[in-house]
This record gives structure tokens, sequence and C-alpha cells, in this order.
């Protein structure tokens, strides 16, 4: 008797039916835009390394009209508030990804690369990686 009901228990559990089983997804390749975190590491290290913290401007950018900011004798910059720097910091490394700048340009670009080994210690980036990048691009996996 306790193996009928055994057996009829793993009956009703295990479908044999096609309409009664579970459809099995297909397996989908995933892109995954990275592109908000490559940014976000770039502008953390940057302004690790610049940060002119008396200017509200965290990457030491020059003057170049940028919104709420001045212009200081030594042509840098000197926003109203830390916010408005880090946000200037933010749309220019955009500018300079969105043109298929690497890491490595940007670096050389922004400080003439002084700090390139440690910024690309700091951000786990390689030398060549960018929005233009396979990095970028998406990852299809499984």
């Amino acid at each position: 008797m306790i193996r009928v009901v055994i057996r009829l228990a793993i009956a009703l559990l295990i479908p044999t039916s096609p309409l009664l089983s579970p459809a099995r997804p297909a397996i989908m390749p995933v892109a995954i835009d990275i592109r908000p975190a490559i940014l976000a590491r770039l502008e953390r290290s940057i302004a690790r390394h610049e940060n002119c913290v008396s200017w509200n401007n965290p990457g030491c950018l020059a003057f170049a009209g940028q919104r709420n900011a001045q212009r200081l004798a030594n042509g840098y910059a000197r926003f109203r508030t830390l916010a408005d720097g880090r946000l200037a910091e933010k749309n220019d490394l955009k500018a300079k990804l969105e043109r298929c700048m690497t890491v490595e340009q940007i670096a050389r670009a922004w400080n003439g690369g002084t700090y390139l080994d440690a910024l690309l210690k700091e951000t786990q980036l390689r030398k060549e990686d960018g929005w233009c990048s396979k990095l970028a691009v998406g990852f299809q996996g499984r």
C-alpha cells in the first residue's frame, strides 16, 4: 500500500504531458550597458587625484564657460557649489567618452597621464577601454 501511495505521489509531482510541464525558457543573450559604471568610476578616480576642493571643482577643470562657474586668474573654474563642479566634471568626461576616447586618451588629455597607472588600478579598467570598446557595448552571455 505504501508503495502505491509513493508511486502515485511521484506521478503527480512529475508531469509527463508537455501541457503540464513548465515551459523551459530559451537561453537568450543579454546586453548589459556598463557605460554609466565606466563614467562613475572615472569621475571618482579623477576627483581623488585632482580635487580642487576650495574651488568646488573636483576635476580641476579649466574654465570653459561652464554653468555656475567663474574664471579664476590661473584659468581654472570655480563653481558655485560642489554639485555644480561634479556635474561639470561628469559632462566633460561624458563628452570625451562619446567621442570614443579611451581611458588612456582621457587621462593624457586631462593631466598628461601623470596618474594613469593609479587610475587604471582604481577603476579596474584597461587603457583601451571606453564607451566604444567591446567592454562597454555589452556582454553576450547565458
